[in-house]
């Protein structure tokens, strides 16, 4: 595979793909934090809207827990290494020791990384593509049980014998017709993940969502 093409998209500036897979354990090289910040961005716009197309008639409260699966960091560490991503990260000598490229952390942090060096490179269409070519059949199969994961994390954790999760505004942003909420959902064993929508009830129920990836109780 050449140095400078990755996940289909050929770099007109290579730089930004060796940035893209490097760590910030190897030290003295340029590291894919930043990339990764953008890269989730893109990420996160490009799943939108592939679920506005795959499903016109769903609404935000179905869209939301498949769009959290889509682009939780299960789901991204699978599909980095299913791509090749593992082979290729540049890693300092203490991740190496520590078989650092199998760590589901940094292999999801690196496709997001790559995905903000495609954007850098070629552009939105560009970085849409790559996500649309490689996410169509993770999203399409997406398990449409999960209609309601507040529901369903309820009932899990009654099972378990534990207390209702609580749910807590974590960011409010955006003008009065586009506003933005974070959640976080926190169990009583501390268990927690993050949600994001354009209300707070789709907020939460993306928030479930991930903590119910996290847990295992949904792929």
């Amino acid at each position: 595979m050449s140095d400078a093409h990755c996940l289909g998209h050929t770099f007109t500036q290579p730089q930004w793909l060796k940035m893209a897979l490097t760590h910030r354990s190897a030290a003295g090289l340029a590291n894919n934090e930043r990339l990764e910040f953008l890269g989730d961005r893109v990420l996160n716009l490009a799943i939108a809207e592939l679920l506005l197309e795959l499903y016109p008639e769903a609404s935000e409260g179905q869209l939301a827990p498949r769009h959290a699966q889509a682009v939780s960091a299960a789901t991204l560490a699978v599909l980095s290494a299913q791509l090749g991503l593992a082979e290729r990260l540049q890693l300092g000598k203490g991740e190496l020791r520590q078989h650092g490229a199998t760590k589901p952390n940094i292999l999801a942090d690196a496709l997001e990384a790559v995905l903000g060096a495609i954007f850098l490179d070629g552009g939105w269409q560009a970085a849409r593509q790559v996500v649309r070519q490689h996410w169509q059949d993770v999203v399409t199969a997406l398990a449409p049980q999960v209609a309601n994961p507040k529901s369903r994390l309820q009932e899990w954790l009654q099972g378990q014998g534990q207390p209702l999760p609580t749910y807590h505004l974590s960011q409010q942003s955006g003008p009065a017709h586009a506003r933005h909420f974070v959640v976080t959902v926190v169990t009583a064993t501390g268990a927690e993940a993050n949600g994001e929508g354009a209300s707070r009830q789709a907020a939460e129920q993306a928030a479930a969502a991930q903590l119910l990836t996290k847990l295992g109780i949904i792929a």
